[in-house]
């Protein structure tokens, strides 16, 4: 897929105007098979960055343009290729055939985009252009000798990332008098996403959950321990021992419920008594929680039957993990959204943005299947070989 750089993509948010429409990079599709014209593998084309592979429209296709974008990817390849070379051809294989697709769809785009765009439209390009370029120097203390020693730290140049921009702002520009400005959204073609899946605009409850767990097993009679001190709780309890210990739980738990409801910090309660769930070092708290997700269905129950910012005034017994197999869950519950069906109005503008994409990738498909029908590119797979050796001497050294 083309991406325009993070600052490229911002320009266009903060001067839209100037295209039009909010900027959306056209979706990736599967390149369709190219007419080509044969040209054999000339011997003087030394396995280099600065080796030929060919030529779109009579372009010519350098190995450092094309790869230039997955540099870092192929550097760690071929890291973890750990000086194999067969590894190495075997994992760059999708990402450099992939790049190359990108780059030839990316020349045959910019070569119909220079004869189409009409002044005013290059004047547009230009002021984006003018931006990006003012704002990258002002990064580097307004010195484009500083900017050029940055960027070839990072394998590129001044000169190569301004190439790059106004390539890709010329595109983008063309797309939309050409391609873009034929999408069309109706409020009709809206209702009828909206109701051929009404179970996607069911909302389910959402809860902001807070939980102190008390163990059973902590109330439970405990071994002898040395000197006189007491040790683990028994390991074998007879039932009337865990009703016991039970007992005494829920007792301690109705006591520090008593104390929340008058004010006491949960969070600090949750250390205190050293609650013994996932959420003891997040204060008992865990946000979101939709109704259903939960995995004790007595205890999911019980929290969602709360209305919001209150503590449950009977501490549940739910399943534990100890040898009583038990524990008691006080439950507080925050804030507190209720299941609801998302109404057209609110989802209407979901809708159009899937709906529009929709448009734009059949159209962005149609086009590409256009330009390479009448193109005159050298055999893509030939590139792909070339494009792999020069790689492998490149990145395998």
């Amino acid at each position: 897929m083309r991406k325009l750089t993070g600052m490229v993509a911002g320009l266009v948010v903060a001067y839209g105007s100037a295209f039009g429409q909010v900027m959306v990079s056209p979706p990736e599709i599967a390149t369709p098979s190219p007419v080509v014209t044969q040209q054999e593998q000339r011997p003087q084309d030394a396995l280099t960055m600065n080796a030929l592979l060919g030529f779109i429209n009579s372009e010519p296709v350098f190995v450092h343009d094309m790869l230039r974008a997955i540099d870092e990817d192929l550097r760690n390849i071929a890291r973890d290729a750990n000086g194999n070379p067969a590894v190495f051809r075997s994992r760059a294989k999708d990402p450099i055939e992939a790049q190359l697709r990108r780059y030839v769809q990316g020349i045959l785009m910019i070569s119909n985009a220079r004869t189409a765009l009409t002044d005013e439209d290059r004047a547009r390009v230009d002021m984006l252009f003018n931006k990006y370029r003012a704002d990258l120097l002002a990064k580097h203390g307004g010195s484009e000798s500083l900017a050029d020693q940055a960027l070839r730290a990072e394998g590129t140049s001044v000169d190569k990332v301004f190439k790059d921009v106004r390539r890709e702002l010329t595109v983008e520009m063309y797309l939309r008098k050409t391609l873009y400005n034929k999408i069309h959204v109706t409020r009709d073609m809206m209702l009828n996403g909206y109701q051929r899946s009404p179970e996607r605009w069911q909302q389910r409850a959402e809860i902001e959950l807070f939980t102190i767990t008390l163990p059973v097993s902590r109330q439970l009679p405990r071994e002898s321990g040395t000197n006189g001190t007491l040790g683990k709780p028994i390991a074998r309890p007879t039932a009337e021992q865990i009703e016991a210990a039970k007992v005494a739980t829920m007792k301690q738990a109705l006591q520090l419920v008593e104390k929340l409801e008058k004010g006491a910090s949960f969070a600090q309660m949750v250390e205190d008594e050293q609650s013994h769930d996932e959420a003891v070092d997040k204060g008992g708290r865990t946000p979101n929680v939709k109704e259903g997700s939960m995995r004790n269905e007595k205890l999911a129950n019980y929290a969602f039957s709360l209305p919001a910012n209150t503590v449950g005034g009977v501490p549940q017994v739910v399943t534990g993990t100890d040898q009583t197999g038990l524990s008691v869950v006080i439950v507080k519950v925050g804030q507190k959204k209720e299941a609801r069906t998302i109404p057209f109005a609110e989802a209407q503008k979901q809708i159009a943005q899937e709906l529009e994409q929709q448009q734009r990738q059949k159209l962005y498909q149609e086009y590409i299947v256009g330009l390479y029908k009448s193109a005159a590119i050298e055999r893509v797979d030939r590139m792909a070989d070339v494009a792999m050796d020069v790689a492998v001497a490149r990145y395998m050294k």
